[in-house]
């Protein structure tokens, strides 16, 4: 298998059975970056090669362009989350129920992981090894408005979050999410409270 050439291989050749299943389910592909300052360039796939992505906290890079890409510049892992207009989730990262029951008009794009609006990105960055990640299933009904408000419908934007960590797995699958920045908070500091009792 090679992916990225001599680099790649070299990395994948080492990992066990179960990292080499996660890799090649999970769009996941390694990379070498260059930092300077907040600005990352990566090497290793030519969709990449042509972009600048920017640091976040905790070692985490983001590059946005044709499709858009995740990376933890530590290890050079990275995961490719979307592929043109397609978002690139396994199924069990999607809570299709509660998606189902919240989004009623954005249900259909969760359904085909189709974006159609305002593509993903993310809440607030990286901190304690956590980041929302964001996904614009419905924009609200003022999206649909000309200039003199017709067209214009009543619905409220619908947008879903996924929680991820630094080694790219999603922990809890895109969903609605009233406060997110509540939740993460919580998240983050159950977090510390854990890593706080290891060091015990």
């Amino acid at each position: 298998m090679s992916r990225i050439g001599d680099f790649y291989d070299d990395i994948y050749s080492k990992m066990n059975e179960q990292d080499k299943k996660t890799v090649d389910n999970a769009n996941i592909i390694y990379l070498k970056f260059n930092i300077n300052g907040e600005e990352v360039t990566a090497y290793g796939i030519p969709d990449l090669e042509e972009l600048t992505g920017f640091l976040s906290n905790d070692g985490m890079a983001f590059f946005f362009g044709r499709n858009v890409y995740l990376a933890n510049t530590a290890t050079g892992k990275a995961r490719q989350f979307t592929s043109g207009s397609t978002v690139l989730a396994n199924n069990n990262e999607i809570d299709f129920e509660a998606i189902k029951r919240e989004c009623p008009h954005g249900k259909y794009n969760a359904e085909s992981k189709t974006i159609r609006y305002a593509g993903l990105s993310h809440w607030n960055g990286f901190k304690d090894g956590l980041c929302a990640i964001s996904w614009m299933l419905y924009p609200d009904g003022q999206y649909f408005a000309d200039s003199d408000g017709y067209g214009m419908q009543s619905n409220n934007e619908e947008t879903v979050y996924a929680i991820i960590d630094t080694d790219l797995n999603i922990i809890e699958p895109f969903r609605p999410i009233k406060d997110v920045s509540k939740h993460l908070n919580e998240l983050r500091a159950r977090r510390r409270a854990e890593a706080e009792e290891k060091e015990r």
